[in-house]
């Protein structure tokens, strides 16, 4: 059996300053994995050279020629590796995520908008100008009323209000918009009932069925602990008829060792009572207005469907803090037995399965987070292949978030950019060029449903189809500093190991050295392994929808401490990836 391993042992065990070397490695394996993808870092003696013509067509730009290469200037594999090692600067991804995590940037805010500025000045310098551009689009997204938040509050029957919902988690000074679920129905709603159905699977319904509750669920506030799809626990509560969902982070998946100030964020990498999970509740993958079309600025109307024909969760949903919960089933009647032990998943919560409220009180729940259409941008660059120019490999992640985004996105930005830096002085001082085009991508909006990759892969379609030989993702590029962990397609898997025992680990010493690799398969039960990839990231995009090869891949903890350590809360900024 393996060796439980809690995070106290684990924060205490190697210095912080280490996670600098944990993104550096990231770097290396993510830039080698492209070079593998590429099938050499460096154009080989005996091979001839296009470099004139640029097939990149499918790029909203006129690209410039490639570089001149000469047989002269052909480097070998293992020396370009050397020299790569040998760029790499901690510091700078450092410094880049200082940058990033200096504000709270959402899709469609201005802060984003000077994310993306900064990405492509960095991109501009290092790959020129010429080769860097930006791809607009005209989506809806959903926006918090940050002066007027939504209320979650309880009327005692004398008509006293008590406001359960603290909106913000107020553990650091960042300005950040109150916290919602995107495309949830705006409206306000007060039932003298508060059930808790778990996570409200097709399950915990049938449970309650069995109880003869599930009538009761018609006309009730629901309270709900994270498990599966935000949107589809919302849906679900609205089949039964619930009027309204709270729906909070458990300390079993986010606190797993106690809610006490000595092991919660700052103190530590679990998060405090106050934090909420944000997230949409949609179910669409780009822009739900033009589904399967680009979503073109220029037009107001073309190829988009009416919002009323859009499925968007028919009730308010609000995401809450273990800490308001808590409060809440203080307020509930707990004189029912909960259906199963599996609904009391934390020793440090007080769980009520509940029903009218105790001594007559109600609860309103009032959402006014609003829909409105805003316009995303790209950021794409590239560096030109000199053998197979049409040929493209990409490496991609987001760089909206929903508060600063310390771990996601940009810890993976932060990665990319430097990655950027490092081929560009290749590039310019030892005139290297890859066998294969490297293209570049920063997409927008990616919370709200991989909206700013779909809408450019939507647009470029049949020449990626065509063209693109693999997409390498690398959105929350660090989770903690144990061991490597990777996701994609079983063509990539070969490729990923062959990275992976490249690049030195940051676990070794001077008398050990050991690789990604070595760590990775020490902490696994068998060898290493590359699982499925899903659909929750931008990967999904070129995978589901185009049939690209994709991969995506982490540093984390162990399996005990994975989890939502500040994904997606305030609680998620350059100084918590300092605490993982």
């Amino acid at each position: 059996m393996a060796k439980h391993v809690r995070f106290e042992e684990i924060y205490t065990s190697r210095p912080r300053t280490q996670w600098l070397l944990t993104v550096s490695l990231l770097a290396a394996v993510s830039l080698f994995v492209v070079g593998l993808c590429i099938g050499v870092f460096g154009i080989r003696s005996e091979d001839t050279f296009n470099c004139g013509e640029s097939h990149t067509s499918f790029l909203p730009f006129t690209a410039t020629e490639s570089p001149s290469v000469s047989p002269s200037t052909f480097l070998p594999e293992d020396v370009v590796r050397d020299k790569l090692f040998a760029e790499f600067k901690a510091e700078n991804i450092r410094k880049h995520l200082l940058v990033l995590t200096r504000e709270s940037h959402p899709a469609g805010s201005p802060a984003n908008n000077r994310v993306a500025e900064y990405i492509r000045s960095h991109l501009s310098l290092h790959l020129g100008a010429d080769n860097v551009n930006e791809s607009t689009y005209d989506v809806l997204l959903s926006r918090p009323n940050n002066s007027n938040p939504n209320v979650v509050k309880i009327v005692s029957a004398g008509g006293e209000d008590h406001t359960v919902l603290r909106n913000k988690e107020n553990q650091q000074t960042y300005e950040v918009d109150t916290a919602i679920f995107g495309f949830s129905a705006q409206a306000a709603v007060e039932s003298e009932r508060l059930f808790y159905v778990n996570t409200g699977s097709d399950h915990d319904y049938e449970l309650l069925e069995k109880q003869g509750l599930l009538d009761e669920i018609n006309g009730s506030v629901v309270l709900l602990r994270y498990g599966g799809f935000r949107g589809a626990q919302v849906d679900k509560a609205a089949e039964h008829g619930a009027k309204a969902v709270l729906l909070y982070l458990d300390p079993s998946a986010v606190a797993k060792y106690g809610i006490d100030e000595s092991k919660v964020f700052p103190n530590g990498a679990w998060m405090p009572d106050t934090a909420m999970e944000r997230g949409v509740l949609s179910i669409y993958k780009g822009d739900p207005l033009s589904q399967s079309f680009v979503s073109e600025i220029e037009s107001k109307t073309k190829y988009r469907t009416a919002l009323r024909n859009v499925h968007f969760p028919k009730i308010p949903a609000v995401p809450i803090g273990y800490g308001d919960a808590q409060k809440l089933f203080n307020l509930m009647d707990n004189s029912t037995a909960l259906p199963s032990h599996l609904w009391r998943p934390s020793e440090f919560m007080r769980y009520s399965l509940g029903g009218k409220l105790l001594e007559g009180r109600k609860i309103t729940v009032k959402t006014t987070n609003h829909n409105e259409r805003s316009v995303i941008k790209n950021i794409i660059g590239q560096v030109h292949g000199c053998q197979e120019p049409d040929r493209y490999v990409i490496l991609g992640n987001h760089y909206d978030a929903w508060t600063m985004g310390g771990i996601d996105p940009n810890s993976g930005t932060a990665t990319l950019l430097e990655i950027v830096r490092v081929m560009g002085v290749l590039r310019t001082r030892d005139s290297w060029c890859p066998r294969r085009t490297i293209v570049f991508a920063s997409w927008d909006a990616e919370e709200y449903g991989l909206v700013g990759s779909t809408e450019w892969a939507e647009e470029h379609m049949q020449i990626l189809e065509e063209r693109a030989v693999a997409y390498i993702n690398i959105d929350a590029a660090v989770r903690g500093r144990l061991s490597f962990f990777a996701l994609g397609v079983p063509l990539l898997s070969n490729v990923i190991y062959s990275a992976a025992k490249l690049v030195p680990d940051p676990a070794g010493s001077p008398d050990k050295k050991l690789s990604v690799h070595d760590v990775w398969a020490s902490t696994t039960k068998g060898a290493p392994q590359v699982y499925p990839l899903g659909s929750g990231s931008d990967y999904a995009t070129f995978v589901n929808m185009l049939g690209i090869p994709s991969g995506r891949y982490h540093r984390e903890a162990l399996s005990d401490i994975r989890g939502r350590i500040g994904h997606r809360t305030e609680i998620n900024p350059y100084v918590c990836l300092q605490r993982i």
